[in-house]
């Protein structure tokens, strides 16, 4: 089983942030999760709520301001790790893409209030993970499974896994199907509660992975399970645990 580094090594450094990720990397991380949200001047920026307040050091909607506003802003989430980061940065995607490219797979989430209804929003990611020759390097997560279906049109090889948070197997599989997803990952309990989703996704020739999961013990129980890949925030503390199979696969 593949460990995720969950927006980064976001247990010890504030998520999302390039410290986060260079941290996550350096611990041996094979994969990395980061959320994409959009400004209002059409911008990719990392950063997993829709609102400013409570990772930085900033007020209102992330979708209400422009790049140019939020480059002073720290996004070093000072409630919960003081000054210590106080000079991290909200990334762009492109700053993260460049960060990781070949260093680690990119699992990158498509947040619900950061979906552009004109479709710019996924465009500006297919023309990036293009341009810079990272299609197989980069998976487009989301729970938007419509937003996902307009990213395959856009570009018939791209990386595709789709997110769910209720168990609904025959429509999570005919979405999957739909799609041509490569992941289906769902949340912990609900997978943990039918383990039957595991195999069917096997079947179906697709991975099967969770979130967020930061105790071994309940690590350990899902990969005898065959689940195939976690999100964890505790990377450093595990990453040595799993064997370093391939994940994605190819």
């Amino acid at each position: 089983m593949r460990l995720i580094a969950h927006r980064g090594y976001s247990s010890i450094a504030p998520e999302n942030t390039l410290a986060a990720f260079e941290l996550a990397l350096e611990c041996g991380a094979r994969a990395v999760e980061c959320d994409l949200q959009r400004t209002r001047d059409g911008h990719l920026v990392v950063l997993h709520d829709g609102t400013l307040n409570r990772t930085t050091n900033g007020r209102g909607t992330v979708r209400s301001k422009t790049l140019e506003e939020l480059r002073p802003l720290s996004a070093g989430y000072s409630r919960k790790f003081g000054s210590s980061f106080v000079g991290e940065r909200i990334l762009t995607f492109q700053e993260l893409l460049l960060h990781v490219q070949h260093r680690a797979h990119l699992f990158a989430e498509l947040k619900r209030e950061g979906v552009a209804r004109d479709g710019s929003d996924r465009r500006e990611m297919i023309r990036r993970v293009r341009e810079m020759a990272l299609v197989d390097e980069v998976t487009f997560i989301s729970f938007e499974w419509i937003a996902l279906e307009e990213m395959r049109s856009m570009c018939p090889d791209v990386r595709l896994g789709l997110l769910f948070d209720r168990y609904r197997s025959r429509e999570m599989f005919a979405i999957s199907d739909r799609l041509n997803a490569r992941i289906l990952m769902g949340r912990v309990d609900l997978v943990e509660k039918h383990p039957e989703v595991i195999h069917e996704a096997h079947r179906r020739g697709m991975e099967l992975g969770v979130y967020t999961v930061d105790e071994l013990p309940r690590l350990k129980q899902l990969e005898q399970l065959g689940v195939d890949g976690a999100a964890t925030n505790r990377i450093g503390d595990y990453v040595c645990e799993f064997a370093p199979a391939n994940f994605p696969r190819g």
